[in-house]
């Protein structure tokens, strides 16, 4: 099955956790409450969250980029947050993990990010053509464990 996927990471989480100390519990939790609001208003669906990462699976890339631009502006900056985006096959096992290349894919697109801009694959940018999002090379990037050279792109 294709989809895209999104995956976040909230950037200096540790540094973070130092310096909001007692108060970050709460934060983490509003970070995750406007997530996932972001991720279901934009008819996605969660597939995990750990600590401060989530990744999601959305039926298409349009709803995928806006769901990142929806978290992007929640969080302002208090909270960084790190973006990546990918489409690609997947496979959803009975006991609900999805596994794939993609998967490992839109992760490392993820952790070539900053919190400055949504990254995406350039299958994102190509099924994205004329839609009226703009994409700005961000070079060529290594995929830790994926191979060969991967064109990357910020969605601006």
């Amino acid at each position: 099955m294709s989809v895209t996927l999104l995956f976040t990471d909230i950037e200096g989480s540790t540094r973070l956790v130092q310096e909001l100390g007692d108060a970050y519990p709460a934060t983490l939790e509003d970070h995750r409450a406007r997530v996932r609001a972001a991720i279901a208003e934009t008819g996605g669906e969660e597939i995990d969250c750990r600590g401060d990462e989530f990744s999601a699976a959305f039926a298409d890339p349009h709803s995928a980029v806006a769901a990142a631009r929806a978290i992007q502006s929640e969080h302002g900056e208090a909270i960084r947050v790190r973006i990546g985006i990918h489409t690609g096959e997947i496979e959803v096992r009975p006991d609900g993990d999805v596994i794939g290349l993609a998967v490992n894919i839109a992760a490392r697109v993820e952790q070539a990010a900053d919190s400055t801009a949504t990254l995406a694959s350039s299958t994102v940018r190509d099924l994205l053509a004329g839609s009226g999002f703009t994409f700005t090379s961000t070079g060529t990037h290594q995929l830790k464990g994926i191979d060969g050279d991967w064109n990357l792109y910020a969605v601006t």
